[in-house]
């Protein structure tokens, strides 16, 4: 706050006369509160009391919505778990039987792929390539 005041003070005021001013009020502020000490403490004692309601009024809200929100969650984990379950439950029944230790009959056959080769490639020269070996100059 003092920040903005100051702002707007500078554009007004010159420099001297903002430290001159600051001066003061650094003296004077003691002594008011000396002055008025019952009030000022009551007034700080008053804003403590309500700082302390609305804080716990806002941690009972969030604890409110917070278990709300946690029962949702634990209310959906378990829909999505029991569907999970049902899922992986049907999958089990559909597996295939090379699970549980029949052998399927293969639907490709053997003679349907070519023959592997038995012998490494062999690189060919390149037809540009000169008699010693480098690449001709373009």
């Amino acid at each position: 706050m003092s920040a903005f005041i100051s702002y707007y003070l500078i554009k007004i005021v010159p420099l001297w006369g903002l430290t001159l001013l600051s001066t003061c009020i650094i003296y004077v502020a003691p002594l008011i509160y000396i002055k008025n000490k019952d009030v000022i403490d009551g007034q700080l004692e008053h804003a403590s009391e309500i700082i302390s309601a609305q804080t716990t009024q806002i941690k009972d809200i969030a604890g409110e919505r917070t278990s709300k929100g946690l029962e949702s969650v634990k209310h959906y984990t378990g829909e999505y778990a029991a569907k999970a379950q049902d899922l992986v439950g049907s999958a089990r029944q559909k597996m295939p039987a090379t699970v549980r230790g029949d052998q399927p009959k293969p639907t490709i056959q053997e003679n349907e792929f070519p023959a592997a080769p038995k012998s490494e490639p062999i690189q060919e020269k390149p037809q540009d390539e000169s008699a010693d070996g480098q690449l001709p100059a373009y």
